[in-house]
């Protein structure tokens, strides 16, 4: 069998109804892959460890595109879809698996596109395992210096990375090992939009995990924090810092004795410190750095690299905000604090780009993967 027909998925339907799409999402664990991509008008797509494989030889119809949609979203999709509003949601099935009914959790995002001049839709279906994966599957273990201090008594730790980078796996993955230890005693309340991993099949002997979707469950990340303020707990996760409200409510949780964990999308450390700043105005800058850098504890940066196996493997680079570190950004121009945080990982030899050069003389990532990283790193060098 060829290397491109050994992925296509079996039986394909002339057209594709709801019970289909399940065959797809069954077909993408077969094959050990992580999304599906679904156009009108193109072949069904799905990632298997980076690699874009297309899995039927027919491209899929509007019409079927329309009933799969309809299906999931209901009838009024297609209408919010052509008014501008795309739509983010969760999904919770069961799949027949060798005979045995498997729980399995998607997220899904719907978004109108034009196709051949006509209204289109583009639906991205990303695999979501029930149970976060064994700090071990991650390159990880308790005894792993991001771990031992993900968790400080208060203050901000931020996980960071492109989309699709595993920045949601990764804290899912030390929240559960967290919540599983006798003696954690910590009350966590979580907001995400929407809900990805959950923790009810973790023995917790001493942790109470509550997990609420924005919008649905509250209308924003920002009242999300100041709501969860009410409720007493250790940590805060929120799923996206992204804007300045957010990052306000956050310093002012994590000010007032909390721990606050929350994402956000930049390359690595240094330029997320710098988006962090950069989000308010240039009024309250100077102010804000000085908030930011105070309350931060931890930033840990990710990607995943595809591997000579056909594979993908995680790089990482992490800051522990130590008082000296604090000290020495504290003073650092605003519009330069990424190139100093850069001097600073490299001073220490922890820097994303360190790794991946370990993990590409060892033979174990694509030389390509590795000279992209290598271009996206290069703009942070002082000239």
């Amino acid at each position: 069998m060829s290397e491109e027909n050994k992925f296509l998925m079996p039986n394909e339907p002339q057209k594709f109804t709801r019970k289909d799409f399940d065959n797809i999402l069954l077909h993408m664990e077969n094959i050990g892959g992580s999304d599906v991509y679904l156009q009108s008008g193109d072949q069904v797509i799905i990632d298997v460890s980076g690699f874009k494989r297309k899995v039927t030889k027919k491209p899929i119809s509007i019409d079927s595109m329309e009933v799969i949609t309809k299906s999931l979203q209901g009838d009024n999709a297609i209408g919010r879809l052509n008014s501008g509003e795309p739509i983010d949601d969760e999904l919770e099935i069961k799949l027949d698996i060798n005979g045995e009914l498997r729980r399995f959790r998607f997220r899904l995002n719907f978004t109108g596109t034009k196709k051949h001049g006509k209204d289109s839709i583009q639906a991205t279906i990303r695999s979501i395992p029930v149970t976060p994966p064994p700090l071990e599957k991650i390159g990880l273990s308790r005894d792993h210096f991001i771990y031992k201090n993900f968790f400080p008594m208060q203050g901000l730790v931020v996980v960071t990375g492109p989309t699709g980078s595993g920045k949601s796996t990764l804290m899912a993955s030390c929240v559960a090992e967290l919540i599983s230890e006798e003696f954690a005693n910590r009350v966590i309340n979580t907001y995400e939009a929407p809900i990805e991993f959950v923790y009810d099949e973790i023995y917790s002997p001493s942790c109470l995990v509550s997990q609420s979707s924005v919008p649905q469950h509250v209308s924003t990340f920002k009242r999300a924090i100041e709501n969860s303020l009410r409720r007493k707990p250790e940590i805060i996760i929120v799923g996206e810092m992204r804007d300045a409200e957010t990052i306000a409510a956050a310093i002012e949780a994590a000010q007032t004795g909390h721990l606050v964990i929350g994402t956000s999308h930049t390359n690595g450390v240094p330029e997320t410190i710098r988006r962090l700043i950069n989000t308010f105005g240039a009024a309250e800058r100077e102010s804000r750095q000085a908030d930011i850098i105070d309350s931060m504890q931890l930033i840990v940066a990710q990607r995943l690299l595809k591997t000579t196996d056909e594979k993908r493997v995680a790089v990482r680079e992490h800051l522990k905000f130590d008082q000296k570190t604090k000290e020495r950004l504290l003073t650092s121009n605003a519009l330069r604090i990424n190139v100093e945080t850069r001097k600073i990982l490299e001073e220490k030899n922890i820097s994303m780009l360190e790794e991946a050069r370990e993990k590409y003389e060892q033979g174990i990532i694509l030389e390509s993967d590795y000279i992209d990283l290598e271009n996206t790193f290069a703009f942070e060098k002082e000239k």
